[in-house]
């Protein structure tokens, strides 16, 4: 799958812009090089966190040590961040104001989806989702969960409270923020 990254992400880059013919050429190559670069700069890097991952993962695990390992993904993050810059800046100016329009027909077909799949029903039918989803997340790492897991997964969301309201809001906040600044960059 990592192979075919350039052109999945050419895809979905365009199902959310309409990329024009002419922003095709540059845009593929843009992701090409990050692509390139990626795996000579980056894949070595994630290979040496996970070493490190591999080494703590008999023992227990301090938080300090969890703190460390999460600052470096971050890290990597950032510097992955900061390589796409440049690309993305270029792209925003190139966008006209049809492919904003169009970016944000998309946003509506994406929101109109997740507010069914995590607004949708009553508390305890949300709670139910979110459960199945974290136990399947759980199993894909740990196999199978017994009974008495579920339950305390199922005891720890409930307390938790249900975050997808705050989430949507947040959604919807990046959204317009995303629309704004481009059409401010389009603009001029």
């Amino acid at each position: 799958g990592y192979n075919q990254l350039p052109d999945l992400t050419y895809w979905w880059l365009d199902s959310y812009i309409d990329t024009a013919d002419a922003q095709t050429p540059r845009l593929r190559r843009e992701i090409d090089a990050l692509h390139q670069w990626h795996r000579a700069s980056e894949l070595p890097e994630y290979a040496h966190l996970l070493q490190k991952m591999q080494r703590l993962a008999p023992g227990p695990v301090t938080p300090e040590q969890a703190c460390a390992l999460l600052d470096e993904m971050r890290g990597r993050f950032d510097v992955l961040s900061a390589r796409l810059e440049a690309p993305a800046v270029w792209l925003a100016q190139s966008l006209t104001p049809a492919q904003i329009n169009h970016l944000a027909l998309k946003f509506g077909k994406t929101n109109a989806e997740w507010q069914d799949k995590w607004l949708r029903g009553t508390a305890p039918e949300r709670l139910e989702r979110r459960l199945k989803q974290t136990v399947e997340r759980y199993e894909l790492l740990y196999g199978t969960l017994d009974p008495a897991q579920t339950e305390m997964l199922r005891t720890a969301l409930a307390r938790a409270g249900d975050p997808a309201p705050a989430w949507w809001a947040e959604r919807l906040r990046r959204q317009q923020d995303i629309l704004r600044t481009l059409r401010q960059l389009s603009a001029g």
